[in-house]
């Protein structure tokens, strides 16, 4: 399932608007739908983990909500993670 950019500029408005960090966008493969998760910074490995892990729904985009939209949801698959997280890509590759 693809996101519509339109749908990632909305929800990216509404988590600055609520003063969120991240924006992770879920695919529900049950009624094939996406979905917006906003986040705080720090608590960004529990929201992820508690989503990642759901049956039947997977983690498709990360967006930064303090950096640009356009250049992020311009790329293919946004993964723009928290410098911190254990989930960011470059982390899990150390890590293993």
């Amino acid at each position: 399932m693809v996101t519509d950019k339109e749908d990632v500029r909305e929800w990216f408005q509404r988590g600055k608007n609520k003063k969120q960090d991240y924006l992770i966008v879920i695919d529900d493969d049950f009624i094939h739908e996406s979905y917006p998760v906003f986040t705080l910074a720090e608590d960004f490995d529990d929201k992820y983990d508690k989503y990642g892990s759901l049956d039947m729904t997977t983690i498709v985009e990360v967006y930064n909500l303090h950096e640009h939209l356009e250049p992020q949801v311009s790329q293919y698959k946004c993964q723009n993670f928290p410098p911190a997280s254990r989930f960011r890509p470059s982390k899990r590759v150390q890590n293993e």
